[in-house]
């Protein structure tokens, strides 16, 4: 077995009391950036659910034995998820499984789904997907100068390190986006850089693609669920709504759309099950 440098960091939530009465539905459910995998445990409370909430790279469990580590393997972590399901012993065909993905945690949800049939598994059975402001279907340009070009990278990592660069970035986001989307940045730069940065690098391998995009709305038609908000100034949702269009199986005419007016952060919070 090929040695992987990381753990696969998830916790387990369920409403006790329920569990003995009903079968309870199973999800997997992935976080966004600057969260933990506390963020799902009221949907455990309030629902008949068992969810294995998982973790993101450089948060939690994986902030130190990932360090000087840029770009972490999505086929590293599709071994750790295929050894978890063995040892949580969940049969798909007898127990559907449900996936929830927030943000940038939408990247591990998808390619789970996207991957699923080329692990050593019996059959599966997907009963619902939701995505909630799922930024790899409107990938911001941020993203890309960030990760994919020498400047971008040399920024970042400036970002982490420097305070007076923390400073100018606070001014110049204050200039350019709402008051919301500010307090949100100028918290992130301060307190959450560290791990927003270097998710950022880590889950470059995670980016979902048109074709795996349109395999997964083909093979799971009606069982989509989008969460967008038009007040959302980190994951446009009209880009959104292009993408899942033009590059859907049926144009994402089978793909239920749930549009609010909150803005980012509190998309995954006002969200019902």
């Amino acid at each position: 077995m090929k040695k992987i440098n990381y753990k696969l960091d998830y916790k387990t939530f369920e409403n006790k009391n329920l569990v003995h009465k009903t079968k309870p539905q199973i999800w997997f459910a992935f976080h966004g950036i600057g969260q933990n995998t506390e963020a799902f445990k009221n949907f455990a409370i309030q629902n008949n659910f068992k969810i294995y909430s998982f973790g993101l790279f450089y948060h939690e469990e994986n902030q130190t034995n990932l360090k000087d580590i840029r770009e972490t393997s999505l086929q590293d972590w599709l071994i750790l998820m295929a050894e978890f399901i063995k040892k949580e012993k969940i049969h798909f065909q007898d127990s559907s499984i449900n996936i929830i993905g927030f943000s940038l945690g939408s990247r591990p949800a998808l390619q789970l789904i996207s991957n699923l049939s080329k692990l050593p598994l019996k059959p599966f059975s997907i009963n619902k997907i939701v995505l909630v402001a799922p930024e790899t279907l409107a990938i911001s340009k941020w993203y890309r100068f960030g990760t994919q070009t020498i400047l971008g990278n040399y920024l970042l990592k400036k970002v982490i390190s420097s305070n007076s660069v923390k400073k100018i970035i606070s001014s110049i986001s204050l200039l350019i986006f709402s008051k919301n989307a500010h307090k949100l940045i100028h918290y992130q730069i301060y307190h959450g850089i560290n791990s927003l940065a270097l998710a950022w690098l880590a889950y470059r391998s995670f980016e979902v693609d048109k074709k795996q995009w349109k395999a997964i709305s083909k093979n799971h038609e009606g069982k989509i669920i989008i969460v967008g908000s038009k007040n959302d100034n980190f994951v446009k949702l009209k880009k959104m709504q292009c993408f899942v269009k033009k590059n859907s199986n049926d144009n994402g005419k089978s793909i239920k759309w749930i549009i609010s007016q909150s803005p980012h952060y509190h998309l995954l919070k006002e969200f019902k099950l």
